[in-house]
């Protein structure tokens, strides 16, 4: 029996000290979801404590919370824990019952308030989540909890229909820095962006979320961005296919037939000498119709035909890469950057070449594509030699676990996929390469 009791007491102490994380790594090749999640203390950074909010089906809180009071010192609890744990699962209604008395008793906050908050917000309790939200956002110190409560009570006035689009969209806009630095911001930014494209106002949706992800882009540094970005990357897809990718699209408004026995390379050439297209290959053009296999296209097919060039936006802070058409951002990529001691290099550049599988000439000679130590992976878009561009470029990796950190030789590389996936877009030669 005393055993027993010895035993009992331990696993509870090792309870009661855990540290619930939930880091926020790229992970995979631009696939699946996660974000920081963790101790919502007072004095703590939201970005490394708010969890991503999957989306469920709304299910009613059981009613009321215990008052609010003043934020007290007591530390964080193994109840809170708990509450998190269970938050993170996607049982918000439950969390939100949890949290709900913790809040009252002041533990945890502001950043328990702010959970509270979210997850009321998703479960369907919209006078709790106003309310937790409307607290947090008043607590004033530190100002990034401060954010996280407006920008849930924006949400909420949002889900709940007492914000329209066209008003939401104003206060996006006026507080985009706020909103696109914040995960609840982000949320809020998606929901605005799906509201868009499902109010047919897709354009709008477009630019939000691209300005949002430019925002995130030039504004971190030394920080890998991409899981931060992903779901607003994910909205704006959905967007572009809405009002760009699509044949009855009044923003790209070029269209082209398929001529009999021509194949899309030769179209794509034909309508560049003509003016008609902008520097791009052929599976790009494929990409933005649907068209599984470019070598099979039926004769006589009309093409959405892109506007504008295909261009690189590298910045090294945020470890991103941006993949524009013209104006409009079409893909996001995170990256690799060159290490302290090997810096990528700043500036503009261009595509000189294109090497599917390519042999890499390292100090003690070449090494072949298969070879383990080949660092370039499934491909290498070289930069047109000029000086600070020799011998620079963006390429693959054999280590997708080096995406998002200083790991290169001064290349920006990567994901395999994603490498693939550009060599196929980008034109053999000219396009270009801005890195920040």
């Amino acid at each position: 029996m005393k055993n027993w009791v010895v035993a009992a007491t331990l696993v509870a102490a090792v309870i009661c000290g855990l540290r619930l994380w939930m880091p926020a790594p790229e992970a995979g090749a631009d696939s699946g979801a996660g974000a920081a999640g963790g101790q919502g203390s007072e004095g703590s950074d939201p970005e490394s404590v708010m969890p991503i909010l999957s989306s469920v089906t709304p299910e009613l809180t059981p009613g009321g919370s215990e008052p609010l009071s003043k934020p007290t010192e007591e530390p964080r609890s193994a109840e809170l824990d708990a509450a998190l744990a269970v938050y993170r699962q996607g049982k918000h209604a439950e969390a939100a019952r949890l949290l709900a008395p913790l809040v009252g008793r002041g533990v945890g906050l502001p950043g328990s308030r702010v959970f509270l908050a979210a997850a009321a917000l998703e479960s369907g309790d919209f006078a709790t989540a106003r309310d937790a939200a409307a607290r947090a956002a008043a607590e004033g110190e530190p100002a990034s909890w401060r954010i996280e409560g407006e920008a849930l009570k924006l949400h909420c006035d949002l889900r709940e229909g007492g914000l329209t689009r066209l008003s939401a969209l104003d206060q996006a806009r006026a507080r985009l820095g706020d909103l696109a630095n914040s995960p609840s911001g982000r949320l809020f930014l998606q929901d605005l962006v799906d509201r868009c494209v499902a109010d047919s106002a897709g354009v709008e949706g477009v630019r939000l979320a691209q300005a949002a992800i430019e925002q995130v882009a030039r504004s971190l540094q030394g920080q890998p961005a991409f899981a931060r970005v992903r779901g607003l990357a994910s909205s704006l897809e959905k967007a572009e296919k809405a009002v760009l990718f699509d044949r009855r699209s009044t923003v790209w408004t070029n269209r082209a037939k398929v001529g009999a026995g021509e194949p899309l390379v030769r179209l794509v050439t034909r309508l560049r000498k003509e003016n008609q297209a902008g520097r791009f290959d052929a599976h790009f053009l494929a990409w933005v119709n649907g068209i599984a296999d470019p070598g099979r296209v039926q004769a006589g097919r009309e093409l959405v035909v892109p506007a504008g060039d295909l261009a690189i936006q590298v910045y090294r802070g945020s470890r991103l890469v941006l993949v524009y058409c013209g104006e409009y951002l079409v893909r996001v990529h995170g990256c690799a950057i060159g290490r302290t001691d090997k810096p990528t290099p700043v500036g503009s550049f261009e595509i000189g070449e294109k090497i599917e599988r390519p042999v890499w000439h390292g100090p003690r000679g070449p090494v072949a594509y298969a070879d383990p130590q080949n660092p370039l992976g499934e491909g290498w878009l070289g930069f047109l030699d000029q000086p600070k561009a020799t011998g620079y470029g963006i390429h693959g990796t054999n280590d997708e676990g080096s995406i998002g950190e200083e790991a290169s030789e001064g290349c920006v590389r990567l994901y395999n996929a994603a490498i693939v996936e550009l060599m196929a877009w980008v034109a053999p030669k000219g396009t270009q390469v801005t890195i920040h």
